[in-house]
């Protein structure tokens, strides 16, 4: 389950995921948006406040969306230095 799917559903407000994951409002808003994965401590409380129902699997798209975002990042640093050395 998608953690929008489970705060809407269980009808928790960003504060209050925040407050039981011991992170801010905005974090809980980033996730849930897909703009940052939970690092694994605050994933091991999202499962465990959640009861399993949104874990590792759920952020998986997320992972990898970052992760293309970070690689393009990476590689429009490099072009402006290899078009200098040319």
């Amino acid at each position: 389950m998608k953690l929008a799917s489970f705060l809407e559903n269980r009808r928790i407000t960003l504060a209050q995921m925040g407050a039981l994951l011991g992170v801010s409002a905005e974090a809980v808003r980033r996730y849930k948006d897909g703009l940052r994965y939970p690092e694994p401590d605050i994933m091991a409380r999202l499962r465990e406040v959640t009861r399993g129902k949104v874990s590792e699997k759920d952020f998986h798209e997320v992972a990898m969306q970052l992760a293309a975002r970070r690689a393009e990042r990476r590689a429009s640093r490099r072009a402006p230095a290899e078009a200098r050395a040319s």
